[in-house]
């Protein structure tokens, strides 16, 4: 586990869960994970990896950037690195989890990782029967991988992991009438610039230079994102800024005149109007209430 300077949240490695020094994967199944993990995972927190939970039992809340969904049996989250999560859960909860580290499980180039992935739009996934009994017995198969010791286990760990990925997507994408191929590249081009907002979003906000990145138009970069997500080019950059700015008000000791700078915000009254306009409230307003200091 580890914290940075001036970040009051935990951030949790994977190291403090795997199996060994050299794994770079964990999976268990919840109600254990709970019992053997509960002084780490049960208050807000954040990771440096990728975890998925399927529940199968029980009941809840889960929160993720301060969204809350319920939890229900068939239940499926999807956490990317950075975001931050909590859980509130009843005593006959089970299912199952899974962490990996991206970087070690996928190839550059060989899958999108990271926010390309598409994880982004489909935090939440609610499974019907038959999407719950396919992903269970998919879980099941990482589980006995995990916990035994066959002759190419990492290999069969990783693809295993990567047809967890696809199905994921393809749950997420045909629930929401966006899996069909017509539209496939232009859900790789929005996973690119997801990307590149992720990477860039301090330092640019303008719409124009994530449309000059890509070599489209603006008009034509957001006809993309409105056909994928509903949502313009700057609605996704505002979210991303607004999102961190929630996570530093509520997770750190800085100062709302640090946290503006530390977005690239020069004056910390524009950021102030800014997190108005995204949110309804003023940062010292939504920083009181979260942590009920009002």
């Amino acid at each position: 586990m580890t914290q940075h300077k001036g970040d009051m949240l935990p951030i949790l490695n994977i190291e403090s869960f795997s199996r060994d020094e050299i794994d770079f994967h964990y999976v268990n199944d919840f109600r254990n994970h709970i019992a053997t993990h509960q002084d780490q995972v049960t208050e807000p927190h954040k990771h440096d990896f990728f975890l998925f939970v399927l529940f199968t039992r029980g009941n809840g809340f889960h929160e993720i950037d301060f969204d809350r969904y319920e939890i229900c049996p068939g239940s499926l989250f999807v956490i990317c690195p950075g975001q931050t999560h909590s859980w509130t859960v009843s005593d006959d909860i089970d299912g199952y989890i899974l962490f990996h580290a991206a970087d070690q499980v996928f190839n550059k180039g060989s899958f999108p990782t990271g926010a390309t992935t598409g994880f982004n739009q489909f935090s939440h996934l609610l499974l019907n029967t038959e999407e719950l009994q396919r992903q269970e017995q998919l879980f099941q198969n990482l589980l006995q991988e995990y916990r035994g010791d066959n002759m190419f286990r990492n290999k069969m760990l990783v693809a295993l992991i990567q047809v967890l990925h696809v199905e994921v997507l393809r749950i997420g994408y045909a629930n929401s009438h966006k899996d069909t191929k017509e539209n496939y590249r232009r859900i790789q081009q929005y996973n690119e610039l997801i990307t590149l907002i992720e990477t860039h979003f301090i330092t640019e906000k303008r719409p124009a230079f994530y449309a000059d990145k890509m070599n489209f138009s603006i008009k034509h970069l957001n006809r993309i994102t409105n056909q994928v997500i509903g949502k313009s080019t700057s609605q996704l950059i505002y979210e991303r800024i607004s999102v961190e700015a929630k996570r530093m008000l509520v997770h750190s000791d800085k100062t709302i005149k640090e946290i503006a700078y530390s977005l690239g915000f020069e004056d910390s009254a524009y950021f102030s109007r800014f997190f108005r306009k995204e949110n309804n409230s003023t940062p010292k307003q939504f920083r009181q209430k979260y942590l009920g200091t009002v």
